[in-house]
């Protein structure tokens, strides 16, 4: 004996309607998961970015740091090269005749410098005039002339 069970239009309309629906949810699961697998590269890309940035960062703070190093230094240097400037400046010597002249200057009072210098008679109007001046930490200038009147 065979017995035929019919189903009702009712269920079978719920069937057909949590089938439509299983799909719309499949269908959305699979949007989500491409939409996951994109956000998982994004980040991937960011981290790996963020890596290289950071990276970056402590290479331009070692520049920095070296900047400011020779910035530093060359502070130290235009200190030395303007007391020997002002050392320099003071010699003088007595018009055109034999001399020499000592002297000694400061800039901004930071460190000192000594000079000194000579100047030869060549004839009775003109003079040759050598001079030198030590800042006494690292730093000299020298410094030649030729001068005269009429």
């Amino acid at each position: 004996i065979i017995t035929k069970v019919e189903t009702d239009t009712t269920t079978k309309q719920q069937v057909s309607n949590n089938m439509t629906s299983l799909r719309a949810v499949r269908t959305e699961q699979d949007a989500q998961g491409e939409f996951v697998q994109r956000q998982v590269t994004v980040n991937n890309q960011h981290s790996a970015r963020l890596t290289q940035d950071s990276t970056d960062i402590a290479h331009n703070s070692q520049r920095i740091d070296q900047n400011a190093k020779r910035i530093d230094e060359t502070k130290e240097d235009l200190k030395r090269g303007l007391n020997n400037a002002a050392a320099m400046s003071s010699l003088h010597f007595n018009g055109n005749r034999d001399s020499w002249a000592l002297s000694t200057g400061s800039a901004n009072g930071e460190g000192a410098a000594l000079a000194g210098g000579m100047q030869k008679s060549l004839t009775e109007h003109t003079a040759v005039t050598v001079q030198y001046s030590d800042s006494l930490s690292g730093g000299y200038m020298v410094g030649a002339g030729i001068h005269g009147d009429w």
